[in-house]
């Protein structure tokens, strides 16, 4: 590496090397999940039917987390997804505002992969999110 002292060739040969991809592994850490953490907020009805866009993010809920499902189809899961949506359309319940409220409200026999997923939510670490 051509130079004119010292620290600008060890900037050139080994710092900007690693440093360069050190910075895409970050990149691609932090931002390629932020589509699927933004899914997550599908999980918080509405009041209203879900609208495609929330379905689109459920589906894609599911297919990152589809082994973590034990076995429940596409189908039998975006089916349970709705009715939890239905379950608020009354004025019996108030809308959960978090994961731990939508837990406290979601039965985990009739909503299981609507609850897997709201515990997935919950649990996971505030700095990915």
């Amino acid at each position: 590496m051509p130079s004119e002292n010292i620290e600008e060739y060890y900037r050139r040969s080994f710092f900007i090397p690693w440093v360069d991809p050190f910075h895409n592994s970050l990149s691609d850490r932090f931002l390629k999940h932020k589509n699927l953490l933004t899914s997550f907020k599908c999980l918080l009805p509405t009041g209203h039917n879900p609208t495609d866009e929330q379905i689109s993010s459920f589906k894609n809920l599911f297919d990152f987390y589809e082994k973590d499902m034990q076995q429940i189809s596409f189908f039998v899961a975006k089916a349970k997804f709705e009715l939890w949506y239905e379950k608020f359309k009354n004025c019996d319940y108030t809308l959960p505002l978090n994961a731990i409220d939508g837990l406290n409200l979601c039965d985990v026999k009739i909503f299981e992969s609507v609850f897997i997923h709201l515990k997935i939510f919950a649990t996971l670490p505030v700095s990915t999110y």
